[in-house]
């Protein structure tokens, strides 16, 4: 997601870290694709 400001960023990969969002419902909300969603979901948790 690196054409998106930190605070969108943290926005998204905090509802991604949450339980209660999945990866389709934060795609269709934010437009942003599955897949950054999820590397930068794991990046904020320290994994990659």
């Amino acid at each position: 997601m690196t054409k998106y400001s930190s605070d969108y960023k943290i926005e998204i990969c905090s509802k991604y870290l949450s339980p209660q969002e999945t990866l389709a419902s934060l795609e269709r909300e934010y437009g942003v694709d599955h897949t950054e969603i999820r590397a930068s979901g794991l990046n904020a948790k320290g994994i990659c």
